[in-house]
């Protein structure tokens, strides 16, 4: 190998370190997460951009913020026990594309479907559609108000560990490719050089 050509290695490296950043940032994104109050009745429309053709979820973020476990699970549900489903929630949401309905879904939605250390989700449905431009509309028609008592964002998301496009496995290898294999190749490619060029000053 030249040196030329392990620098140009190098810089190619770099480049697809770079871009791979760039593919996720995309292909990641989710389509919608905004902060919503549930102290009435609920409706708005927003403007989406769906990445790619994947299962998207739409669920309800509701933050814990040290609320009491027992009073989250009264409320939003204990997805462990099917006796404790919480208070349902009323919720209608429409999915167009230039005025066409594609998705749709009207529930009364109870229990919880996840839990993390910040959140509890309450699962609202799912859809699928190609890449583009969609308009989404929902509506939660006369909340309980305890639910005012929480920070709730409405999020549609899909989950990287049930993804299954071309997008989400590049996303995958490449992150593994930039983490282990590119190192590896690079501090070899680097060291050759730094050798060579001690090398050549020590020659003359």
């Amino acid at each position: 190998m030249s040196n030329r050509s392990g620098i140009i290695a190098i810089a190619l490296l770099a480049i697809h370190f770079l871009f791979t950043q760039l593919f996720t940032d995309h292909f990641s994104k989710a389509p919608l997460r905004e902060v919503i109050d549930l102290k009435s009745t609920y409706s708005e429309t927003f403007d989406i951009y769906v990445p790619m053709e994947q299962t998207y979820k739409v669920n309800i973020l509701f933050d814990r913020e040290e609320k009491e476990f027992e009073y989250l699970k009264s409320v939003l549900g204990n997805m462990t026990n099917n006796n404790e489903n919480g208070i349902p929630l009323k919720v209608e949401w429409l999915l167009s594309e230039n005025g066409a309905v594609v998705e749709s879904s009207d529930i009364e939605a109870t229990n919880s479907c996840g839990w993390s250390q910040a959140q509890v989700y309450r699962c609202l449905g799912e859809f699928e559609v190609p890449s583009g431009d969609y308009q989404f509309k929902i509506v939660i028609a006369s909340p309980h108000s305890e639910f005012s008592n929480f920070k709730t964002h409405l999020s549609i998301n899909y989950n990287f560990k049930n993804a299954h496009t071309w997008q989400t496995a590049y996303i995958f290898w490449g992150m593994l490719f930039n983490l282990f294999v590119a190192p590896f190749i690079g501090g070899i490619i680097f060291l050759i050089l730094i050798v060579r060029y001690i090398r050549h000053l020590t020659s003359h």
